[in-house]
Order: C-alpha cells, then sequence, then structure tokens
C-alpha cells in the first residue's frame, strides 16, 4: 500500500531492511544513516497490530488512568528551494479550539514541521490529555514509543528529527500525555473550515 503511486529504490531498500528487522525482533535504528532514516520516517510500513495508517503505541499495554481527549490537526509544509517552512495547528479539547500558524521556518521536511507544531500543542495543554495528531504525513513514534507502547528511555540518537523528538519524549513525561498519530489527506480542509472560528475564540478556550 506505501509503494502505490512509485518510490525510490532507495526507499525500497529501506522498507525491506525494516521489514526483516521486525521479523527477527531487532531495533532498525540501529541499521541506518541519517538520511537512510529521513526515507524510514516518510514511508515506514504499519505496525503489525495496525492494518491501517495509524502511527500509534499498542493501547493494550499503556497502563495509565483514563485521560482527557484532545485533537491536534496539523498541516505542515516545507519548500525545498529556500529551505523554509511552515505549519498550521488546530487544537481541540473539548468544546474548546484554538488555532495557531507559523511561517519562515528553519527545517529540514513537512515531519519538521509537524514536530515543530507538536511541541507547541503539547505545551499549551493545561492538563494530562490523550492526544490525537491528524496530519499529512506520519512522523515516526516507533522513535518516541518501544513496541510496547512505552516511552522509550531516550529517542535513539540516529534517529531523523532527533532533538525534537527527544523534546517531545521529554513533554510526554514531564505532563504525562499519551500521544496517537494518524495521517488525514482530508485535514487542509477541516483546518480552513474551522480556522477563524478558533482564532476569533477569546484565548482559545481553556486549554
Amino acid at each position: 500500500k506505501r509503494l502505490f503511486g512509485g518510490v525510490s529504490a532507495d526507499a525500497v531498500a529501506v522498507l525491506l531492511v525494516v521489514s526483516a528487522c521486525r521479523t527477527l525482533d531487532m531495533d532498525e535504528l540501529e541499521f541506518f544513516r541519517l538520511e537512510d532514516l529521513e526515507d524510514l520516517e516518510e514511508l515506514e510500513p504499519d505496525d503489525e497490530n495496525h492494518g491501517d495508517s495509524q502511527d500509534v503505541p499498542d493501547e493494550g499495554t499503556i497502563h495509565t488512568p483514563a485521560l482527557p481527549q484532545a485533537e491536534f490537526f496539523i498541516q505542515g509544509s516545507f519548500d525545498y528551494a529556500i529551505h523554509r517552512g511552515s505549519y498550521q495547528l488546530l487544537m481541540e479539547f473539548g468544546e474548546h479550539k484554538k488555532y495557531f500558524a507559523e511561517e519562515n521556518l528553519d527545517g529540514q521536511s513537512d515531519v519538521t514541521m509537524i514536530l515543530l507544531a507538536v511541541i507547541i500543542g503539547l505545551e499549551k495543554l493545561r492538563v494530562p490529555c490523550a492526544v490525537t495528531v491528524y496530519s499529512n504525513t506520519l512522523f515516526g513514534l516507533t522513535s518516541i514509543y518501544n513496541k510496547n507502547g512505552h516511552l522509550r528511555e531516550a529517542v535513539p540518537p540516529k534517529t531523523a528529527n532527533y532533538e525534537l523528538k527527544k523534546q517531545i519524549r521529554l513533554l510526554l513525561e514531564e505532563k504525562g500525555h499519551v500521544l496517537y498519530n494518524f495521517d488525514d489527506n482530508a485535514l487542509r480542509e477541516y483546518i480552513g473550515r474551522y480556522r477563524e472560528e478558533a482564532a476569533a475564540e477569546p484565548n482559545g478556550g481553556a486549554l
């Protein structure tokens, strides 16, 4: 499914090695150079417990009390010609919404922009939440959560966007959030539909 539409031979090689590592219960993050991990992040195969496009920790192994639900809708984009990026973030918590946008950001990819938005969102939440991120691409939670769905003790240093993912892991640990990620091609329309409403609400509600 992930190969539909055509990808590079290098990306196919990455996927094959990742599949072999997971079959042998080995950590694939030890086998790649930084540039390989960028391909891995964009084309990571589905977890064996999830047959669709989810990038989530295994709910069955997370031992946390029931948390209030929050949703992040993020559109990240990066212009490789000028090496600048931007993101839009719509946060929803109960009946409250909050809209954020940043432009002209340093970065490496669309994924970098999404990670920056996730960090902003996690910092804004005032109580521990189960946070579902809907974004235009998956951002590789396997470097933050292990296969049992628990936070890794540390983000592997060879991971793409290492510093940003390390910051997310620390935020999850310090604030008590649990993070889930889905890719959603329809979110641009959703963000546009609610952007003005969220931006107009005083202080974005009690986030």
